[in-house]
């Protein structure tokens, strides 16, 4: 019998939040998906922000990404698996699709309400 994994090639799952209720579902599913296929996940927040406050700006993305984390750590740690967090600065489309969040997924969740792009 072949494993889901291989019959789908799932090996890395990249799933986008703007950290809407609606992504955090996104995320959960993700999350589903790479235990399911035994795939490395990627969670990457953008944040549109202009870059001349450089330094609230790595505060800001610092916060977002301990949320992140608080969010995703009971799930991943009950079931063994590590979860990759990136906060990125600049347009979400760009820096998602230029593959700065991980790259080469086999599978890409956008979990956005589509407002930013």
């Amino acid at each position: 019998m072949t494993s889901a994994r291989n019959e789908f090639g799932l090996r890395k799952i990249l799933v986008a939040t703007d950290l809407s209720p609606r992504a955090e579902k996104a995320v959960a599913r993700a999350m589903q998906l790479a235990e399911q296929h035994n795939s490395a996940l990627t969670v990457v927040h953008v944040l549109s922000v202009a870059a001349k406050d450089k330094t609230r700006t790595r505060e800001t993305a610092a916060k977002i990404e301990e949320d992140l984390r608080r969010k995703v750590h009971v799930r991943s740690h009950r079931n063994g698996r590590s979860v990759k967090i990136r906060v990125l600065s600049g347009t979400p489309f760009v820096e998602i699709s230029a593959g700065r969040g991980r790259k080469k997924p086999t599978l890409y969740s956008p979990g956005l309400t589509g407002r930013i792009f």
